[in-house]
C-alpha cells in the first residue's frame, strides 16, 4: 500500500516535496500535518482516536503477528521510554526525575509511569515478568542478557553513579597500604562493571 501511495505521489505532484502544504525548502510544520490527518480520520475512526494511538495501534498488530517488538523501532531515542511503564529503584529517583547521563549529554526526566522499589532482585524480576522497562546496574544482568532473557536497549545510557567507601580509622595521613587497596580496587571495579 505505501508503495503505491508513493507512485501515486510522484505521478501526481508538481512539487519536490510530497506533501508541499506541510512542508517547503525552509520548514516543514509537522503539527499541521498531524492536525490534518487527525482530522481526516476523525471521520473513519472511533472518537478520541488521534494519529499517534492509530500508529501504536499498527505497532501491536505488528507484535502480535511476530511476538515480538523491534526494539530499534520502538525505542530510538533515550525519552521514548517515558511512554513506557518504568522499573526503577529509589536511589535512581531525585524529586520525581530520572537523570540519565551518557558520554555527550544529561538528561532529566520527569517519571509518568513507574513501579519503585527498594530491592534490585525485585526490580530485575519485574522487568523479566513484563511488568515495565527497567535502569539497573550492568553487573546484576551480566547473565540475564547472555541468556537472551533481556535486552539491553541503550546500552551507553546510566543513571548517577553510586560512590563506594573504604571504613577505616581516622589517621592522617591516609596509610599507603589504604591507599593502594583503594586504587587498586578502583581499577577492578572499572573493570568489571564500568563502574
Amino acid at each position: 500500500m505505501s508503495l503505491w501511495a508513493a507512485e501515486r505521489i510522484v505521478q501526481t505532484s508538481s512539487s519536490k516535496f510530497a506533501f508541499p502544504r506541510y512542508t517547503g525548502s525552509n520548514k516543514c510544520n509537522t503539527n499541521s500535518a498531524s492536525a490534518g490527518i487527525n482530522k481526516w480520520l476523525s471521520n473513519h475512526i472511533p472518537k478520541n482516536c488521534v494519529m499517534h494511538s492509530f500508529r501504536h495501534s499498527l505497532r501491536d498488530v505488528f507484535f502480535a503477528a511476530n511476538g515480538k517488538y523491534n526494539i530499534e523501532e520502538k525505542f530510538r531515542k533515550i525519552t521514548d521510554v517515558m511512554d513506557e511503564r518504568l522499573v526503577l529503584i529509589t536511589r535512581s529517583i531525585d524529586n520525581g526525575k530520572l537523570r540519565l547521563i551518557n558520554e555527550e549529554q544529561n538528561l532529566e526526566l520527569r517519571i509518568q509511569k513507574a513501579t519503585i522499589s527498594n530491592e534490585y532482585p525485585l526490580a530485575i524480576n519485574l522487568v523479566r515478568n513484563g511488568c515495565g522497562i527497567g535502569f539497573a546496574p550492568k553487573y546484576s544482568i551480566v547473565e540475564l542478557v547472555k541468556s537472551g532473557e533481556l535486552t539491553p536497549i541503550f546500552p551507553t545510557w546510566h543513571g548517577k553513579k553510586w560512590p563506594i567507601y573504604i571504613a577505616y580509622p581516622f589517621i592522617t595521613p591516609i596509610p599507603d597500604k589504604l591507599q593502594k587497596i583503594s586504587r587498586f580496587l578502583r581499577n577492578e571495579l572499572e573493570k568489571k562493571i564500568g563502574f
